[in-house]
Parts: structure tokens; sequence; C-alpha cells
């Protein structure tokens, strides 16, 4: 049996992991930039071409991380974490017999209270079968048949 766990606190979970993607982003945005810019031109002329346009590449495809947990962000915020809910729907904090599930973003695992919870935005296709559904309700996802037992 899972033991209840606050919806608040998963949120705040949620929001911290956020927190912490984007601020290791930013520090390997950084370390990328420092190590072109420090790249001394050498007698190999295209040797330090090549690895600073790596190095650009880097921090490009780093941004581009960065700008979908800002986004993450950006959709989180808009939650509120006090709402309870009765049905399913963006913010819900859903326990069923296979374990608890967030509404919100897709992160994956996070930890709180010691209990798992799958983080997971509204447009995949575990959510888009619960959306909608009831305490009582039943979902079969991948051969997988999960029975809602609370919803907040």
């Amino acid at each position: 049996m899972l033991a209840p766990i606050d919806k608040k606190a998963v949120y705040n979970a949620v929001n911290a992991h956020l927190d912490k993607q984007i601020e290791e982003i930013d520090d390997l945005i950084n370390r990328f930039q420092e190590a072109a810019n420090g790249e001394v031109k050498n007698t190999a002329g295209d040797k330090h071409e090549v690895s600073k346009a790596q190095m650009q590449w880097e921090v490009e495809k780093a941004s581009r991380q960065k700008g979908n947990m800002v986004n993450m962000k950006r959709i989180l915020i808009r939650i509120d974490p006090s709402e309870e809910h009765q049905v399913i729907a963006a913010g819900s904090l859903v326990k069923t017999d296979q374990g608890f599930f967030y509404i919100g973003v897709s992160l994956g695992k996070v930890t709180v209270e010691h209990e798992p919870v799958m983080a997971m935005s509204s447009v995949t296709p575990l959510a888009q079968l619960l959306l909608g559904k009831r305490k009582g309700d039943e979902i079969e996802f991948n051969d997988k048949k999960y029975v809602i037992d609370s919803v907040h």
C-alpha cells in the first residue's frame, strides 16, 4: 500500500527539479563558452576552428535544452498546487494501484516523501488516458491495468 503524499510537496519537488536542471544547463553552457573562448589558436588553424565550432554546437544544444526546461517552468507556474480535483486534469496528483502520477510537466520519476512519483505532461499517452477519470475508474495502458485510488 502506498503512503499518502502531499500534492504541494510534489509540486515543490517538481519545481525544485526544474530549477536544478536549469542551473546545471546554465553551468554547462558557461563551461562550453569558456572552453570555446579559451581555445588558443595554434599552428593547426583548422583544428582550432573545428574545436570552436564543436563548442558552439554544444552551447546551442544546451540552450535548446534550457529552453525546454524554461517552457516547462512556465507551464508549471500556471498550476495552482492547492487546487483539489475530483476529475483528473492538469495539476492533478493521481494515486493508482500502480503508483503516483503528477499531471503537469514531463520530468519522469521524482521522489517525494520517499515515494516515486511519475511527473508527466498532459499530452503523454498515459496522461491522455487518465484525463477526465475519477476515483474508482480503471484504465489500461501497455497491457497493464490501473485502478485510480484517489485524485488530488
